[in-house]
């Protein structure tokens, strides 16, 4: 049965464009994402407590705009970022007009049009990329899934690619500016995540490059199912400098408009000290069968990690642990 997300229909036009980009966007097209309410999560009822990852847990959420104690400039902006889709999605519309600069002025758009230009917008998620920083500004390349609702009732998926850049604004960063164009919604879903394997090796090769933006927003919810801040994920692999990953046999099953793979995992991470440190549990990765939601392909939904008490494992103690030995459960 064909299942709606969000019962808004509202005609839209080239307030969208703007709502996403601000000033300084280009574009094919005059539509651009818009509203992004809270999207409905659908959970099995077989599915497991949320566990402890091998990530720290976050306390509570960086302020929006104040770069957290001993986090990077472009930790800061990155999270800027974030924030910002946290609060669309949220329908904040306040939070995400002041994190433009300029008191939301460099969005090119008064604050009653910035909140009509997502107004349309059934749902959105955000692929970012490793930022560049020169000086006071940085550069966070993005890509964006979304759906629009039609005025017929229909809904349209929607892609875009660009940079959104920030600089400091006293002592917190606001988005500047941004370049965003429209690329082909039809294209395989970006970066894997077409597959839930290959979503699971491309998150930790991400981790490998230090490209902890791209490995945060592989979490579903734009990061938000690691339950933790982009900041706080960050320092948790302050002190790693490569991960091993080797996976088990996947299982797929279906509920509630959704399919979700379990994939048991068996983690080797080298430290940069030159130590190393096992863990083994699964991944749970989800991807909604609603079209056109299904375009946005699978992420993270949840892990169930544990460190192991030995570093080093032999293939026979791998293999065991990979068919159900692990206790992380």
């Amino acid at each position: 049965m064909k299942q709606r997300i969000l019962v808004i229909r509202m005609v839209y036009g080239t307030a969208l464009l703007a709502a996403l980009a601000g000033c300084g966007t280009t574009s094919s097209t005059s539509t651009r994402p818009t509203s992004l309410p809270q999207p409905t999560a659908v959970v099995a009822t077989t599915m497991r407590p949320q566990p402890t990852a091998e990530l720290p847990q976050p306390t509570t959420s960086a302020a929006a705009t104040q770069a957290p104690a001993g986090a990077t400039d472009t930790t800061a902006a990155v999270q800027v970022v974030l924030d910002y889709y946290d609060a669309i999605v949220q329908k904040q519309y306040d939070v995400a007009y002041g994190l433009w600069a300029q008191n939301g002025t460099a969005s090119g758009q008064t604050r009653a049009e910035f909140e009509q230009g997502y107004a349309g917008t059934a749902g959105v998620s955000v692929l970012l990329d490793k930022p560049t920083a020169s000086q006071n500004a940085v550069v966070v390349p993005s890509t964006i899934l979304s759906v629009l609702n039609q005025p017929n009732q229909d809904q349209k998926p929607q892609r875009f690619t660009g940079t959104y850049n920030l600089s400091r604004e006293g002592e917190s960063w606001r988005i500047v500016s941004a370049n965003i164009t429209e690329t082909d919604a039809a294209a395989e879903p970006p970066a894997g995540t077409g597959d839930a394997l290959q979503v699971l090796q491309a998150y930790y090769q991400a981790i490998d490059d230090a490209n902890y933006p791209r490995a945060y927003s592989y979490w579903e919810n734009n990061g938000q199912a690691s339950r933790q801040t982009y900041t706080v994920f960050v320092q948790g692999f302050a002190e790693t400098d490569k991960v091993a990953l080797t996976m088990g046999r996947a299982q797929t099953n279906g509920a509630a408009g959704s399919a979700y793979t379990e994939v048991p995992v068996v983690l080797v991470a080298q430290q940069r000290d030159g130590s190393r440190q096992s863990f083994c549990g699964h991944y749970t990765l989800r991807r909604t069968n609603v079209p056109p939601f299904d375009t946005f392909g699978w992420r993270i939904y949840q892990a169930s990690i544990l460190k192991l008490e030995h570093a080093e494992l032999d293939n026979d103690t791998r293999e065991r642990l990979l068919a159900g030995q692990c206790a992380a459960r």
